[in-house]
């Protein structure tokens, strides 16, 4: 099982605006948040909400309710303009790594460019980066990959 946690935040919050104040953190809470991803709310923090989305600009962190999305997570590949997606791994209860089905038109793909990689460029977006540029649907990660210039 793993170990939770919670700690009580003071916020403000000014029509799409919230801002998370660290007004209780303890130190026994500050080292919860630091183990678990969550050393940014030392300070004061700054959310815009975008639909329901949390965007956290300083910290580049997209905040987002896990429910708002499918049990499966795709990673997007585009290369040459064409569109593949990757199903990721998941963790099932037990931590242990689910597996996926592979994308045999994807690996056909990659496999084609192994020999001449050196003439292209391959840029990774995720997170809030994948949002901004891609939507929604590709915070877990798009790569692109195409010829250079």
């Amino acid at each position: 099982m793993r170990k939770g946690f919670w700690i009580t935040i003071d916020y403000a919050k000014d029509g799409q605006k919230i801002k998370i104040f660290n007004n209780n953190v303890s130190h026994n809470d500050s080292l919860d948040l630091i183990s678990n991803g969550f050393g940014q709310f030392f300070n004061q923090v700054k959310l815009i909400k975008d639909g329901s989305f949390l965007i956290d600009e300083e910290h580049q962190i997209l905040y987002v309710s896990n429910k708002k999305f499918e049990k499966k997570y795709f990673i997007t590949y585009l290369i040459n303009g064409k569109k593949y997606k990757q199903e990721s791994s998941s963790m099932d209860a037990y931590g242990l790594l689910k597996n996926v089905k592979e994308n045999k038109q994807l690996n056909d793909t990659l496999a084609s460019l192994n020999n001449k990689i050196d003439k292209y460029s391959i840029t990774v977006y995720k997170g809030l980066d994948a949002y901004k540029k891609f939507g929604r649907k590709y915070i877990y990660g798009v790569i692109v990959i195409k010829p250079k210039e």
